[in-house]
């Protein structure tokens, strides 16, 4: 009996000095895990958008500069033809025209602006001719005139000095196909002569005439009536006037009874 006794207290001492390891819960468990899945993907989008964000910040151009937008300034090319303006408005033509002078600036609508050169066509005592430039607004394609579309030859680095533009420019936008101000060209097909106006913004116009071989000025009013007629008053500087009703539509100027000799405005480039 007494071994018994021994024997049981024995196993009982040796239950006792046993340490049971703590028996972790499914809950704690799946908690555990989920946090850790969570953070590794919060982790992966955090990069991913930082990614992206570097990546568009790279891809995306800067801003044009205010000042060279629809620049006139520098040297433009295009196939046996060159044209070169400083910010002064000396322009020179080589290649397949050569020709030089300066230019007044008449109107300028941000990428339309309308030019006079002055020097271009020597043979209507001169008078200057007018020509609309049509630029992007990087500045690196130009349409100009007649002449067709230039390419920029460089960076856009200088300007227009205030110098080159006239004492009135016409800033808003206007349409040149219903609107007066310009170089207009009337050929006399009856007697092959040719008269070229300029109507400035100023309301001061000159005319040469191959009949007479020599350029008149003055100044004109123009009163805008219905159906695309207008009434057109010439004053010249010598006190004579003359007021006469036309038709103006699409660049084309036509006195009543004189449909024979319209008048056909300088050309209007589109966009390069």
């Amino acid at each position: 009996m007494k071994r018994l006794l021994l024997l049981l207290f024995v196993l009982l001492l040796a239950a006792c000095g046993r340490t049971t390891a703590p028996i972790e819960s499914t809950s704690e468990r799946s908690q555990t895990t989920q946090t850790s899945v969570v953070h590794e993907t919060t982790m992966e989008t955090s990069t991913d958008q930082t990614s992206s964000e570097t990546n568009a910040t790279s891809e995306t151009q800067e801003p044009i500069p205010v000042e060279t937008q629809a620049n006139l300034v520098g040297t433009w090319v295009q196939k046996n033809l060159t044209l070169t303006i400083d910010e002064e408005g000396h322009w020179q033509l080589t290649g397949g025209i050569t020709s030089q002078g300066t230019l007044k600036v008449a109107v300028d609508n941000g990428a339309i602006k309308m030019v006079k050169l002055y020097g271009f066509n020597v043979n209507i005592d001169s008078i200057g001719n007018y020509f609309i430039a049509n630029v992007n607004e990087d500045s690196r394609k130009m349409n100009f005139g007649y002449l067709g579309t230039f390419t920029r030859q460089g960076q856009a680095e200088h300007v227009l000095t205030d110098n080159a533009y006239m004492d009135v420019v016409e800033r808003e936008t206007i349409d040149f196909n219903q609107n007066l101000i310009g170089t207009w060209t009337m050929k006399n097909k009856e007697y092959d002569f040719q008269n070229v106006w300029n109507y400035n913004p100023d309301g001061t116009f000159e005319v040469y005439s191959d009949g007479k071989g020599e350029a008149m000025t003055g100044t004109y009013q123009v009163d805008y009536l219905e159906n695309d007629q207008i009434n057109l008053t010439i004053t010249y500087d010598g006190g004579e006037t003359h007021t006469s009703e036309y038709t103006l539509r699409d660049g084309t100027l036509t006195e009543a009874g004189f449909e024979w000799a319209a008048q056909i405005r300088n050309t209007v480039p589109p966009a390069p």
